[in-house]
């Protein structure tokens, strides 16, 4: 009497981790990854960036606001003493 086996292609070869035999309950377990010392410089380096680039740009728009201003109490005060 022969026993009928049922045999699923892709599932016959043991999973691999680092050529070491993984264990059935870690082979789905999913590694979270985390971020180095070099991404989290890059990272803050990156949004130091973008902060200082929008200080320089309020800063101009307050500089421009400032000499609009003056101007227009130079004005004022010519037609005041005029």
């Amino acid at each position: 009497m022969s026993e009928e086996t049922t045999k699923v292609n892709g599932l016959t070869t043991p999973a691999l981790a680092d050529g070491e035999f993984m264990d059935a309950k870690d082979e789905f377990l999913v590694e979270e990854k985390k971020p180095s010392a070099l991404d989290i410089a890059t990272n803050i380096e990156t949004k130091v960036k973008s902060l200082f680039e929008q200080v320089e740009k309020d800063d101009e728009e307050v500089n421009r606001r400032l000499t609009k201003l003056t101007k227009m109490v130079e004005e004022l005060h010519k037609s005041l003493t005029s």
